[in-house]
């Protein structure tokens, strides 16, 4: 059955009689002229309203004009069609036009929104909303706000108290192909953000769609996730948006301490975000309480802060396949603040950094750094992973914390800050000492690091760069495996070191690690410096030295390596007692031999004159730090030189060298 046409001009320009007499005829009602309405009338959904010529509906107070749906109007998008301080009401929703009602008012966009009673779609056109300084859009349950990109625009001047677009304690909603413009706040007590989306103590928020819009100008942040105590919201979804030159791009979580708040499950893909002012302007901020989030894909690039800052907050986060260029401070910085509790705002867990392209920052390219004064609440399940970490001002990675894996990264050229005295370089864990007298001091442990490259991480000025992995004194329970390390550029007037590991550091396993090419006058062994206190794990090789008795004075060789290696430790044992007398003594040096007519370098000694009494069968007898010789290069000799002096007797005396490769 087809639609027959009518015109409002038949029934006197009166809706309500064209609505009583056509009743459910399908019809078009052609509506050419301004028709008064002043009371409520529901339009059937057989009945559709074309306005034409000067067709408007002009709805007074106390007027409402109930339509199915937007297929009840059939009129060019440009087109006003609706005045006066009455409302429409589109029961089953659909697309309706802002041009509708008008495109110049935040009201007319009020008014449209708060149309679509159970949702529908609201299309922006080419527009310029100037956004009055307390005025602002509050959007309804599954509404979807969709524009034609930059040209939809929403702007303000400085000075606001309020945010342009605000989801208030509604689910299901969408924002799409907007651009919000400028609205600073009237001070730092007002901040706000540009589009904020809040939530409701009653029921959880959810589904909440942000994509392919434009935040910029002199606002305070673009897009704000900002529940307050005892709310939560959930499965938010912020795609493909442009945030440029404002504070705050992406800002996740309130500013100040709430309770019993929570964002979950949200993603944050294919942003561009640049933010400008301090160094606490980042391209996006996680702050309190937020929990399963997927960041990935955006391109964060020149903002005065971090890339991404993860601010005592963020639990299960997975940051993958983001370029983060050209930031202030850090690439990707993970840390926590001992005045914050970690009840309401945790401290990073089970947080993966993976397959991100991390250049040119001031900083480092990933900080994970941790002020644990509240027991173990601080960064733990950590795994920085396959990222590519080049010409960062500093570390390519510093990291401190439990439980974090360093695996298969590409570092390399960082150092490029010329004003530090002691550049950092490439990979450095650390732990955490506090500026108490005396300090206290929390360590760093069950730390992973395996199969990174590092090169070339240097400065071109004179200071001592840890070009390749550093650990300092306040780390423990640490592997360093599979890494190569290896700086190619001319040397000149660089002092780099390789692997390092600091006084004090316990239980530090390396192997299979190469480290080659570095140069530091000071240090015997750039490529692997292992201080002298320091409780390392490596290879080992056990020799059988044989028996002997009486004066003797031999030379046993004991060692030749395979790749280069780096002595740490060696221990004399014997199935006989041995004398410490100054008639009755043992002296074991050991020694890497020279080349050539180089000189033998001693490594470790023992006397037992020194023991202060005799040494006991079976008993491993620490034989010292090493005194300088402890770099022996493919291919050289390690001895042991045996010297006695009256009843001396070795019985199945056997010498154990511990040793790292590199």
């Amino acid at each position: 059955m087809g639609y027959s046409f009518a015109s409002l001009l038949d029934y006197d320009n009166r809706l309500d009689l064209a609505v009583s007499i056509i009743g459910s005829t399908p019809t078009t009602l052609v509506v050419p002229q301004s028709a008064i309405v002043d009371s409520a009338i529901l339009v059937p959904s057989s009945l559709k309203l074309m306005f034409v010529d000067s067709g408007k509906l002009e709805v007074l107070s106390g007027g409402v004009v109930t339509f199915d749906s937007s297929a009840n109007i059939i009129a060019p998008a440009s087109m006003k069609v609706k005045t006066g301080s009455g409302t429409f009401v589109f029961t089953n929703g659909g697309e309706v036009h802002l041009g509708w009602w008008g495109t110049t008012l935040v009201s007319e966009v009020q008014e449209a929104v708060d149309s679509l009673v159970n949702g529908g779609v609201l299309l922006l056109p080419a527009c310029n909303i100037n956004v009055g300084l307390n005025e602002k859009i509050e959007l309804l349950e599954n509404v979807h706000l969709r524009g034609v990109g930059e040209l939809s625009k929403f702007s303000s001047v400085s000075g606001r108290t309020v945010p342009m677009i605000q989801v208030n304690g509604v689910s299901h909603v969408q924002i799409e192909g907007i651009h919000m413009l400028g609205g600073a706040p009237i001070s730092e007590s007002t901040r706000f953000g540009q589009l904020e989306i809040k939530g409701d103590a009653n029921h959880v928020v959810q589904d909440i769609k942000v994509q392919n819009c434009r935040f910029g100008g002199a606002g305070y942040v673009g897009i704000w996730l900002k529940p307050e105590s005892n709310e939560i919201i959930e499965h938010i979804q912020l795609i493909g948006n442009t945030c440029l030159d404002i504070s705050h791009p992406i800002y996740v979580g309130h500013l100040e301490e709430r309770t019993g708040d929570l964002i979950r499950n949200l993603l944050i893909k294919r942003n561009h975000c640049r933010g400008v002012g301090d160094a606490g302007c980042d391209g996006i901020k996680l702050r309190q309480s937020v929990v399963d989030v997927l960041i990935e894909n955006n391109y964060c690039e020149g903002s005065t802060g971090d890339g991404i800052d993860l601010y005592a907050s963020g639990d299960r986060i997975c940051i993958i396949g983001n370029i983060l260029e050209n930031n202030g401070v850090q690439g990707v910085d993970l840390k926590t603040d001992d005045t914050l509790s970690p009840t309401h705002w945790g401290k990073g867990r089970q947080v993966t950094i993976k397959n991100n392209i991390m250049r040119e920052n001031g900083w480092s390219g990933v900080s994970i750094v941790a002020k644990p004064s509240q027991g173990d609440e601080w960064p733990y399940s950590v795994n920085v992973v396959g990222n590519e970490i080049y010409k960062n001002g500093r570390q390519g990675i510093v990291a401190g914390g439990r439980d974090i894996n360093v695996l298969g990264n590409l570092v390399h050229q960082n150092s490029q800050d010329q004003t530090l005295s002691t550049v950092l370089g490439g990979i450095r864990i650390e732990g955490f000492i506090d500026e108490h007298t005396p300090p206290n001091v929390t360590y760093s442990e069950k730390i992973n690091i395996d199969g990174n490259i590092c090169w070339d991480n240097k400065t071109s000025n004179t200071n001592i760069v840890y070009s390749g992995i550093y650990v300092v004194q306040t780390v423990k329970h640490c592997t360093l495996s599979n890494n190569l390390l290896v700086n190619e550029l001319s040397q000149t007037t660089q002092k780099t070191l390789g692997i390092t590991v600091a006084n004090g550091a316990t239980d530090i396993l390396l192997k299979d690690n190469q480290s080659t090419g570095h140069e530091a006058p000071t240090h015997v062994s750039p490529n692997m410096s292992i201080g002298n206190l320091v409780d390392v794990l490596g290879e080992s090789i056990v020799v059988e030295l044989g028996d002997f008795s009486g004066n003797f004075n031999l030379k046993i060789p004991i060692f030749s390596p395979n790749t280069n290696s780096c002595l740490f430790a060696g221990f004399f044992t014997n199935s006989l007692s041995l004398p410490g007398s100054n008639q009755n003594y043992l002296n074991a040096k050991v020694y890497r031999k020279g080349i050539g007519s180089a000189p033998d370098e001693e490594v470790f000694y023992l006397y037992t004159t020194e023991l202060g009494s005799s040494l006991q069968p079976f008993v491993a007898a620490s034989m010292g730090a090493p005194k300088g010789g402890q770099k022996v290069n493919k291919g050289e000799v390690v001895y042991i030189h045996l010297y006695s002096v009256g009843s001396v007797y070795l019985k199945n005396a056997v010498i154990d060298l511990r040793y790292v490769t590199f």
